[in-house]
């Protein structure tokens, strides 16, 4: 049996996310550093490091004894949260 892609585990998608994250942001790092004044690069590249932050915060979470039913709403909470947090830095960007 293949399995569906659909079926697979919130924390699966959160965790191959984050590896996706850091990976982008490195590579980011490494553009702002030849281009500093870019500043659709650090609008980027900020997006890119709370999305990584913020996934992180979700494993410290799970590492406390976040009970296990909650995973998916702390995964959308913090991800929202983090979207919140992009938007206001990109606007303080301007």
């Amino acid at each position: 049996m293949t399995p569906n892609w659909k079926d697979t585990p919130a924390s699966m998608w959160a965790w191959l996310g984050q590896r996706l994250s850091a990976l982008f942001a490195l590579g980011l790092i490494t553009y702002h550093y030849f281009d500093p004044v870019n500043q659709r690069a650090q609008n980027i590249l900020l997006a890119f490091v709370l999305f990584h932050a913020v996934l992180g915060l979700r494993v410290i979470l799970l590492d406390l004894g976040l009970d296990t039913k909650k995973h998916k709403s702390a995964l959308v909470v913090l991800v929202l949260f983090g979207i919140v947090l992009a938007t206001a830095g990109a606007l303080w960007n301007r």
